[in-house]
């Protein structure tokens, strides 16, 4: 039940923020392209779900540290280095930080993963 809570329980924004740009986009499509016919839905809720599901996939490939070099370097751009804050320092403080909190990109793969469902739902409609 913990694994459940920290995978998907998060904070009512970050859903509706991952929705709104799901919506968005499948908006933006529909007006781009035309809305009188199924394909189209099909297709824009595929493209919105598959840039909400890699956002997400970026979300997560930083929240695990994948950027934590540039993070550092930016970090202390413009500090002298005095030595104490070095970046293995670094690295193991973002470390403990991370176990403590929840997933955040796990609303973003979510969202998108349900409109790649409704899309593929009205594939299987349109054919």
């Amino acid at each position: 039940m913990e694994l459940f809570k920290k995978i998907f329980c998060h904070s009512v924004k970050k859903y509706v923020t991952a929705l709104c740009i799901a919506c968005g986009l499948t908006v933006v499509y529909l007006i781009l392209n035309g809305h009188n016919h199924i394909k189209f839905y099909c297709d824009g809720f595929f493209i919105a779900g598959s840039a909400t599901f890699l956002i997400g996939c970026l979300s997560c490939v930083t929240f695990y540290g994948a950027f934590d070099g540039f993070s550092y370097g930016f970090k202390n751009f413009r500090k002298t280095r005095s030595g104490d804050d070095t970046f293995y320092d670094y690295v193991a403080n973002k470390q403990i930080e991370r176990k403590k909190s929840r997933l955040p990109y796990t609303p973003y793969m979510v969202v998108g993963i349900l409109f790649l469902i409704v899309s593929f739902i009205l594939l299987s409609i349109y054919h």
